[in-house]
């Protein structure tokens, strides 16, 4: 039966690898049964909140925690919350919101196009598999047993509160991009689970919550580490209720394998907010123990019990919109298959080609090559047109309307910077030459428009703001898309200016990593957008990187 899903969902390949471990799992209601806003941002900001306290002393004792500062008390919160473990939360929520039946494959294109400081083995294997080539189902690190999979399962217990065992499933196929040994899969369905059910409670976590999760972790496969599987540990929880932290704590163990942290930090849960302090005190993976227990209490109680004043915490933004997301989903299943062939797509990547490019050819180039590479490799009929603009020719085509498999590679000698920056009159030909295409076209065709520029306009002639505004607007209305990818300056006030959305607009820092970086967060919003039901490209049009700019989290962590 799991075996026909995956199928469907991801093809044979897929299913004759991925079947294994998840053969004999119930995998529950597909449909949808999100958590309220307050629940939704309860967990994620419990999370967030949890990695930022144990962060500054992961990796430590507890004996050396408590010689240097006794015990930690207060819930003192870093300003501004940041952390690996919230981006790759961050992140599969913003895979699974793009897609509930795609949402490994939209991971996986996420996690090649970001730059994530990690020290766990199993993402960079990921990562550097993706950038071969690899399908997503064959990047995992076999042998890879650590928490970082469990990490990002808090958003499907959130999409399906109350249905765990679904929330469990898809978790599996999450963690299966990532980690392929059987105790990391299990343990990222443990941590969805275990989210579902705690947002359903109107009490505390009890022993009856941690029977439960044990229940469904019961039905993936369990391989011994140490001596102990995941699932000895989860049973023996409900027996370690009413005993001291220090000495709970010191027969599960905190260390990052995932029999040791994901039964820490469940057995935290239990104890209420005090327990993320627990988990922080304890010494070990403070970090990722303290985060996964504040997501389950956060679950349980809700951001309106939070012990801590949310006022005074910064960089909680993105946690907290990603939270009413996911509680903003219409509750229903949604398609398993394309019922209709995709609309051919027409991108019109518009390149500034000024001087001050001159430092970032290499960069351009490989990012452009790149990008056309892997939109021949994403199914679908894709035409592409590039322009190039400078003060010497304003509106150079170098590939005009070619079907995107014989697009050929860019070349120093095809992209040579120099002169000014006259955007508005590159931008404004554009939007004409596209508009007559389209009038004579027989079929319909998607246009998508994207502007990558690294300074100011500072040399048009003919066009004006205030006249590409209403051009772009009304564009529109009619279906068009447009992104805007800009360095050097405030993108946002630029592309406001001529009619983008704020959502499609994304800043990228101005060197060669954040260059590259722009080019391929475009990419896989494009490849995620050609590849998506009609429904979810008309939430895209105005969400093109339906809530992760990898390139402007790059510029803005370093």
């Amino acid at each position: 039966m799991n075996h026909n899903d995956i199928d469907q969902r991801f093809g044979r390949a897929a299913a004759d690898k991925l079947t294994g471990p998840l053969a004999n799992v119930e995998r529950g209601d597909a449909t949808i049964s999100p958590a309220s806003s307050d629940r939704a941002r309860g967990a994620l900001l419990g999370f967030a909140m949890g990695e930022a306290l144990g962060e500054p002393l992961e990796g430590r004792s507890a004996a050396w925690i408590n010689e240097r500062f006794g015990w930690v008390a207060d819930f003192v919160v870093p300003n501004p919350v940041t952390g690996t473990d919230t981006q790759l939360a961050i992140m599969a929520a913003s895979s699974l919101l793009s897609s509930q039946v795609n949402h490994p494959e939209r991971l996986a294109a996420r996690l090649q196009a970001a730059t994530i400081d990690t020290q766990g083995m199993a993402v960079r294997h990921a990562q550097a598999r993706l950038s071969a080539g690899h399908p997503w189902w064959e990047a995992a690190k076999a042998n890879s047993a650590g928490t970082a999979a469990a990490v990002r399962a808090v958003a499907f217990g959130l999409v399906w509160a109350g249905n765990p065992k679904r929330a469990a499933y898809e978790a599996a196929l999450s963690a299966s991009v990532t980690h392929g040994h059987p105790m990391a899969i299990s343990a990222a369905a443990t941590m969805a689970a275990a989210v579902s059910l705690a947002v359903t409670t109107n009490g505390g976590l009890d022993a009856r919550w941690l029977e439960a999760i044990a229940d469904i972790c019961a039905e993936y496969e369990q391989v011994e580490i140490h001596g102990a599987t995941l699932l000895d540990r989860l049973r023996l929880l409900p027996s370690l209720l009413g005993q001291p932290p220090e000495t709970v704590l010191n027969v599960l163990g905190t260390n990052p394998l995932a029999n040791q942290a994901v039964p820490a930090a469940l057995w935290c849960a239990t104890q209420g907010p005090k327990g993320v302090l627990y988990a922080v005190n304890a010494g070990g993976d403070t970090d990722t123990i303290a985060a996964m227990a504040g997501a389950c209490v956060g679950a349980s109680i809700g951001a309106s019990q939070s012990p801590v004043d949310l006022t005074r915490v910064g960089g909680l933004a993105p946690v907290t919109a990603t939270a009413d997301r996911i509680a903003a989903l219409a509750a229903t299943p949604e398609p398993k298959k394309k019922t209709e062939p995709a609309e051919a797509v027409h991108v019109s990547f518009l390149i500034d080609r000024s001087g001050s490019m001159a430092g970032m050819v290499g960069d351009v180039i490989g990012g452009y090559n790149e990008f056309v590479k892997e939109q021949q490799a994403t199914e679908g009929t894709c035409t592409f047109t590039a322009v190039q603009f400078d003060t010497g020719e304003p509106y150079k085509v170098t590939v005009d309307a070619v079907e995107i498999s014989q697009v050929p590679e860019l070349t120093a000698h095809d992209y040579q910077p120099r002169g000014g920056t006259p955007l508005l009159d590159a931008f404004g030909m554009l939007v004409e030459s596209v508009t007559k295409r389209e009038e004579g076209l027989k079929e319909p065709e998607d246009q998508i428009v994207v502007v990558f520029t690294d300074g100011h306009e500072n040399a048009s002639q003919q066009w004006t703001r205030e006249r590409l505004f209403a051009v772009v607007e009304e564009k529109k209305a009619a279906g068009w898309t447009f992104v805007f990818m800009g360095a050097n300056q405030d993108s946002y006030a630029m592309g406001r200016d001529l009619g983008f959305d704020r959502e499609n607009i994304q800043n990228y820092r101005g060197d060669g990593r954040g260059t590259r970086m722009a080019m391929k967060s475009f990419s896989r919003g494009m490849s995620e957008y050609r590849t998506s039901m009609p429904e979810e490209k008309i939430r895209r049009k105005k969400d093109f990187y339906a809530g992760t700019k990898e390139a402007e989290t790059d510029h803005e962590t370093r």
